[in-house]
């Protein structure tokens, strides 16, 4: 549990060690923060928020840099944000230890559902074995969901805080909205706030006896309690930060003062992108084109969904970009009426496109949404943000209701697509929606919380 001195501007974790029955308090200091680590593991989709928020905090005046795997140094640096690296790449060990699941599964669901289970045990004991790596020399860690299970621990061996700054507001209790882990049911708020305690209670029970052995052993500290676990979601002691617009999801009225909905963490325009002649020639050669990508979701890359695009595009009438890398694909040969592009910046495409097809990411969310098309998402992974995100873009009307994997057709995307692209009320409510976002100031926002929170213990 964590709680703060504010006259010593002092924060201590409180720990409790079941083998001696015993409480042991360890105090962390913010007198004197030079050095901000921002910890992202992941995709490039929990790099890059990251990265814009790094680069306003340098322009703050803090000495920054960014801790997060060997394959996206040349991301980061290119913008100018140091970069502390492990020579891990993430997602290639875990690719490497779910592959054999494509040739055995024919079914596309099922191999979701098997890939997802083991890729989620290998990345929790990834992020135990690289977190205390990276954190090495910082006076004030920011993590997210995804190193949720690490940073805190580490911070509290270093004898420094750490701030919570996610992309997804789906774990921070609330009446207005259920847990991620649960379904959205219409029972009201009584619901959605019981769905966070089953969550909590489900997650401590899966990672309680793991967790504090990694303590213990690695660490050499105390062992938790669940309140403790739970101390970076509940306690009010320092702030909560969350890279997203009020305009998306307004503030829940039962959250504390010290939860921070500051506006998207957007990096600035990719002015230098110079796009290829073909490119060019294509997004001129009739009606704008959809965009379709799944980011880092490599195994929608197969035989058929590739099959089901092509159907889904020619049924809907309608042209594509398809934003994939060649080599996941297994097949390179399109009909004329979709578009193949490695890669391209979000904010340079989606302008210049009539909506959008996605996994729904928060990112990816966030970059349409900003960009004032209406979006299409297909959730593609259960028990994290891509449902929210579907049902949160059909709530605001900027975007047909989600179609989740397991319910993917050819007619369904189709219909979707026919719907996203002639509805002249969402297409309206998209653009407002991107004007709105366009005016705010994320990055800054957020960059304060955190001035004002180190100059609180100085």
């Amino acid at each position: 549990m964590l709680v703060s001195n504010s006259l010593m501007h002092r924060y201590f974790f409180v720990c409790y060690d079941h083998s001696t029955n015993t409480r042991s308090v360890i105090s962390v200091s913010i007198k004197s923060v030079k050095h901000i680590r921002l910890l992202a593991l992941g995709s490039q989709g929990d790099v890059q928020p990251y990265v814009a928020l790094g680069l306003g905090l340098q322009q703050a005046g803090f000495d920054v840099s960014l801790g997060t795997t060997a394959e996206f140094r040349p991301f980061v640096e290119a913008w100018g944000l140091p970069c502390v690296t492990t020579p891990l790449k993430l997602f290639s060990v875990i690719k490497q230890d779910t592959m054999n699941e494509d040739k055995a599964t024919t079914s596309l669901h099922k191999h979701r559902l098997k890939e997802q289970r083991r890729a989620q045990k290998i990345f929790l004991q990834l992020v135990r074995d690289i977190v205390p790596e990276l954190a090495r020399g910082a006076d004030l860690l920011l993590y997210s969901f995804s190193t949720f299970l690490a940073a805190p621990h580490v911070a509290e061996k270093l004898g420094i805080p750490a701030l919570l700054a996610a992309f997804q507001p789906v774990m921070i209790p609330t009446a207005t909205f259920p847990s991620n882990r649960a379904p959205a049911l219409p029972l009201g708020g009584w619901y959605n706030r019981l769905t966070y305690s089953w969550s909590e209670r489900l997650t401590w029970l899966f990672v309680q006896h793991s967790l504090n052995a990694w303590r213990r052993e690695k660490l050499h500290l105390p062992n938790l309690d669940m309140q403790g676990f739970l101390a970076p979601l509940h306690g009010k002691a320092q702030p909560i930060l969350f890279g997203l617009s009020p305009t998306i999801v307004p503030r829940p009225s039962d959250w504390g003062e010290h939860i921070h909905l500051t506006g998207y963490w957007f990096l600035p325009p990719a002015s230098a992108f110079q796009p290829s002649a073909e490119l060019s020639a294509f997004l001129q050669a009739g009606t704008p084109p959809i965009s379709i990508g799944f980011g880092s979701m490599r195994s929608l890359y197969s035989h058929a969904m590739l099959d089901l695009l092509k159907a889904a595009i020619k049924q809907a009438g309608v042209r594509a970009i398809l934003i994939a890398n060649r080599k996941h694909l297994p097949s390179t040969n399109l009909p004329e009426q979709i578009f193949l592009v490695d890669h391209i910046p979000h904010d340079w495409l989606f302008p210049r496109v009539a909506a959008a097809v996605h996994h729904g990411g928060a990112g990816t969310t966030g970059a349409t949404l900003r960009a004032g098309i209406p979006t299409i998402v297909l959730p593609y992974l259960s028990g994290i943000d891509q449902a929210f995100w579907g049902k949160r873009v059909a709530e605001l009307g900027v975007g047909p209701a989600p179609i989740p994997f397991s319910q993917l057709t050819a007619d369904s995307l189709a219909q979707a697509i026919r719907q996203a692209i002639s509805d002249e009320a969402m297409r309206k409510k998209a653009a407002w929606i991107g004007e709105q976002l366009r005016a705010e100031n994320g990055v800054g926002n957020a960059a304060q919380v955190i001035i004002d929170f180190v100059n609180k213990g100085s």
